[in-house]
């Protein structure tokens, strides 16, 4: 290695170091911005990946005690109704995305009144849900067996199931206008904070299960410490945000206005279709392999790829605060600052999953051997599909939420449902004659011609202007 080199990649150490502090830029320059704005994904990324750890860490600990406690059908009646959340998932309509972007933007301008007017009418439109939901709730829930519907057998489960349906359900309408504190976080490149309220709320429900346990408390207890603790958390953080930290940012009432209600729906529910759209693109794998191979190779489809879903998942964390300082630099108008780290993303995506596909391929039966005791076989073939779609998936991540922040997300949607109708049509196909390679592979191909080349035409038109 010659001269010049090892002086670049001193002059790179010392640039990242650099921007490694507590204290802020001086953002009255591009410099200056530029080192906030990684400053703060730095930040967030490692309070997310500790509030991460600290959650791992709550499941390895929680599922031999409750499992123990509770037993096998009490155990899955609670896993059960957790699940829900799933379908939940959606329920905001996409409005938490949308005061991402808003948010970052008004930012960008130095814009506090517009920030708060967004901020006012997002979160009023969240207890409107809110209520809404409820109702529907309390409509319905009387007119089910429980029991029944969650086809349970022993006496104290089917008492325990609609008072636990009733507390999760309760938590997570508490919890749903508040979802917008850590988006708000998010907006400001401040997503370290509500990581850090997270962790402790992940802790105290930790702490609470130990505690319900010991008292010998029922279900519906359990599921109040484990799902209150995160509204409880979200609770603490609107406080010391509104009330502490940016108090001209608390909603008010006076602050609603139609038109802007209107634009936060209407984008919303264009996220709403594009997360629709991405969640049935990736889950119908099992479904169709199910359909086409049986139930049995699901499961030497579905191992093997908990290994890679969880890589992509860590990269995802680090990714996402990228989000809004796309959004604050567009806003800006650091077109460049932009450019350049997208790039640089891309080509730090490209390296870090080849090498972890890399090393997947080569100890991948090993690892499959120690984890599962030999029950889901090792495919190479399948292997290396999964290395190639994880590497093209964490590629198109990157570029998605660049351009999830500039408001480009219509165009998402038409890439997205062509992406999901082809390759839903060529798993069926290639699936029969390839087998489970061919479902990867397909994926891999379409999403490359459909998603990738237009989304890299499209930056390569814009960056150049």
């Amino acid at each position: 290695m010659d001269i010049s080199a090892i002086r670049l990649i001193r002059q790179r150490a010392f640039r990242t170091l650099h921007v490694i502090r507590l204290r802020p830029f001086d953002t009255s320059t591009p410099e200056g911005r530029s080192d906030e704005r990684f400053r703060r994904v730095f930040w967030t990324a490692t309070a997310s990946s500790l509030a991460k750890a600290i959650n791992t860490l709550t499941v390895l600990v929680s599922v031999p005690i409750t499992l123990s406690y509770l037993g096998t059908e009490r155990y899955g009646l609670w896993m059960t109704v957790t699940s829900i959340v799933a379908f939940l998932g959606f329920a905001d309509l996409g409005i938490g995305n949308v005061i991402m972007n808003l948010v970052s933007e008004a930012n960008g301008k130095n814009d506090a009144e517009a920030a708060r007017k967004h901020i006012s009418n997002a979160f009023f439109m969240l207890i409107c849900i809110t209520i809404g939901l409820t109702f529907l709730f309390v409509l319905f829930y009387p007119n089910i067996d429980w029991g029944r519907f969650f086809n349970l057998s022993s006496s104290i489960a089917k008492q325990e199931a609609g008072p636990a349906l009733i507390t999760f359900i309760a938590c997570f309408l508490v919890n749903l206008p508040l979802s917008i504190v850590p988006r708000i976080q998010m907006s400001y490149q401040e997503g370290y904070l509500s990581s850090i309220w997270q962790a402790i709320s992940n802790l105290f429900g930790l702490a609470g299960l130990v505690l319900a346990v010991h008292l010998q408390a029922g279900l519906p207890w359990l599921v109040l410490v484990i799902t209150g603790a995160s509204a409880l958390g979200n609770l603490l953080n609107g406080i010391h945000l509104f009330g502490f930290l940016r108090p001209w940012l608390r909603p008010r009432w006076r602050d609603l206005d139609s038109p802007i209600a209107r634009q936060i729906l209407a984008v919303g529910f264009l996220f709403l279709i594009l997360q629709m759209t991405n969640a049935i693109t990736y889950s119908a794998d099992n479904i169709i392999i199910a359909r086409v191979l049986g139930p049995e190779a699901v499961t030497d489809f579905a191992v093997p790829s908990r290994l890679f879903v969880i890589a992509y998942s860590v990269l995802y964390m680090l990714l996402s605060p990228l989000w809004p300082a796309y959004g604050e630099a567009s806003a800006r108008g650091d077109d460049s600052w932009a450019k350049d780290t997208l790039v640089k993303v891309i080509l730090a995506m490209v390296v870090v999953c080849s090498v972890f596909s890399l090393a997947m391929i080569v100890f991948g039966e090993q690892i499959l051997q120690i984890w599962t005791g030999s029950r889901v076989p090792f495919s190479l073939p399948l292997m290396i599909g999964l290395g190639a779609w994880t590497t093209l998936s964490a590629v198109i991540a990157a570029i998605s939420l660049f351009l999830n922040a500039i408001g480009k997300i219509g165009f998402q949607i038409v890439y997205a449902l062509l992406t999901a109708t082809f390759a839903t049509f060529a798993k069926v196909l290639l699936a029969g004659s390839v087998g489970l390679p061919g479902v990867v592979w397909s994926q891999f191909a379409v999403s490359t011609l459909v998603m990738l080349i237009p989304y890299a035409i499209y930056l390569r038109r814009r960056f150049a202007k």
